[in-house]
């Protein structure tokens, strides 16, 4: 098991590219809680990639609008 110290923020994994379309990337959104919504809460991996998964899609999704504002 990984000591708590030594490890990385999952922020640091984030992929930066250039960002879809809102649309597109609602889409890959709602996908991706299509298939995380019936994880089982008490299965400890599912949840893990379930959160890895739903925030990999936000900051995607977060950097699409952010795209489409000028920012």
């Amino acid at each position: 098991m990984t000591d708590a110290r030594s490890a990385s923020p999952l922020r640091e994994f984030a992929v930066d590219s250039v960002p879809l379309s809102v649309d597109t990337e609602l889409d890959m959104a709602r996908k991706v809680l299509a298939e995380t919504d019936p994880e089982n809460i008490h299965d400890h991996d599912a949840m893990i990639r379930s959160a890895v998964s739903l925030s990999m899609r936000l900051r995607t999704l977060t950097a699409a609008v952010e795209a489409g504002e000028g920012r």
